[in-house]
């Protein structure tokens, strides 16, 4: 995201062949893979809680959908998150077995295709 003075925000991700979001999925980039990991969504805190992250994933989402090359995107999101990541077409899939740190993980994925 960014507004006139810089950059805000950004999101990042991988490429993957699995379906299944694993460890393994998260950590290496496959470029024929149907599947985008997203790894991060960061928006600068002061920037935080007015629309930006909204806006940014929409138009991240419209340009992936665009490319029609990536069949479903897949995210781990702290369970705070979940209901903006729901906000924005992601389907709430369940607590992750991915471990990370001491917080439990809880997996979101849109199907595209």
């Amino acid at each position: 995201a960014v507004l006139e003075g810089g950059v805000i925000g950004f999101v990042n991700g991988t490429l993957s062949a699995d379906e299944k979001l694993r460890h393994e999925s998260m950590t290496s980039h496959v470029p024929s893979g149907k599947t985008l990991c997203i790894h991060s969504v960061v928006i600068a805190e002061e920037h935080r809680g007015r629309g930006h992250g909204t806006l940014m994933m929409r138009e991240y989402i419209r340009r992936i959908k665009a490319m029609e090359k990536v069949d479903r995107i897949v995210l781990l999101a702290k369970q705070p998150l979940v209901p903006f990541y729901g906000g924005v077409g992601f389907a709430f899939d369940g607590e992750s077995d991915v471990v990370h740190g001491k917080d439990v993980w809880c997996e979101c994925s849109m199907q595209l295709n």
